[in-house]
Order: structure tokens, then C-alpha cells, then sequence
């Protein structure tokens, strides 16, 4: 499986989780970038690193937001000869709606 492939999936994952509002680049780079190039994935052997930077809605549990992402992803990598192996969310901002 290729990398846009692998980031395609994740950026999947990441959409349907409620209270993510943002995807940055974790570089802080150009902020026009395209919303996978976003998305920082690192394959050894059979093992997956995801880093991102995203920006959650205010009065979001950070907790029960990592554990979604880090459930759907070990659902979605299942049937695939992959591993999750570290997953990084990093939270630069919180948006008051």
C-alpha cells in the first residue's frame, strides 16, 4: 500500500471524528497546502506513525478523541498487513463556536 493511499485512509478517519475542526501543517508551513500533504506519515516495515496538528471545537474531550481516532484506525489497518504503532495528535487551538 502506498503513502497517499495510507494518508488517504487516515484523512478519512480524522473527517468523521465530531469536534476535529482543522487539519494544520505540523510544520507550520504553508498553510495553503493540500489537506494530505498535511498529514505526516512514517512506515517501518509493517508499522504506521501518524503525526498531525489539528484544531478541536471548545468543550471537546481530548481523551475520548484519541481513543475514536486510535479505534477507527486499528479497525480500518485490521485486514491489512500493517500495525499502528504511534499515532500523535497535536492540539494547536481550540475554536469557540
Amino acid at each position: 500500500m502506498e503513502l497517499t493511499k495510507i494518508k488517504q485512509i487516515f484523512f478519512e478517519v480524522i473527517s468523521t471524528i465530531p469536534g476535529i475542526v482543522n487539519i494544520n501543517n505540523i510544520n507550520g508551513g504553508d498553510k495553503s497546502a493540500r489537506l494530505l500533504d498535511r498529514i505526516n506519515v512514517k512506515k517501518e516495515n509493517e508499522y504506521l506513525s501518524f503525526y498531525v496538528d489539528i484544531d478541536i471545537l471548545l468543550g471537546v474531550n481530548v481523551s475520548s478523541l484519541v481513543q475514536e481516532v486510535s479505534q477507527s484506525l486499528h479497525f480500518k489497518f485490521k485486514s491489512s498487513k500493517y500495525k499502528i504503532k504511534e499515532i500523535s495528535l497535536f492540539v494547536s487551538g481550540v475554536i469557540y463556536e
